[in-house]
């Protein structure tokens, strides 16, 4: 009988400080942009910054250089939750008001905690603590 014998783990980092933030309306995430990891599940962690594809209006990661999709080169909001999405899309609603923590914050494939002055600049209504 088959049987994993380690998994490594992530910590699940809060990104949100503070009580009043605000949500985008609710849409679905793009899983083919989310890679496995080693046991073949596809996880997506808080303090993803997300984008909207202008073709598909599904949110996909962020990229500076459009990499993702038409559209996914701006910034649109900062997702709050961890999310399964191994067996599909998963509907999302990213925060893109309030008060979040920078250091848990990223753009995928980037360090946590380095968050571009694109990023910033295109989420305004972001407060970094």
């Amino acid at each position: 009988m088959p049987y994993i014998t380690s998994k490594s783990r992530r910590s699940i980092l809060e990104v949100k400080q503070g009580h009043l933030f605000d949500r985008l309306i609710s849409n679905f995430f793009d899983s083919t942009y989310a890679g496995e990891d080693s046991t073949g599940q596809k996880y997506v962690y808080p303090g993803l910054v997300v984008a909207r594809d202008t073709d598909t209006n599904k949110f996909v990661p962020y990229s500076s250089g459009a990499s993702y999709g038409t559209g996914s080169n701006t910034a649109v909001g900062v997702l709050d939750e961890f999310l399964d999405v191994t067996m599909g899309d998963e509907a999302i609603t990213p925060v893109y008001l309030g008060k979040l923590i920078e250091a848990h914050v990223y753009v995928y494939g980037v360090a946590v905690g380095t968050v571009s002055g694109a990023v910033k600049t295109a989420l305004a209504r972001i407060e970094w603590v």
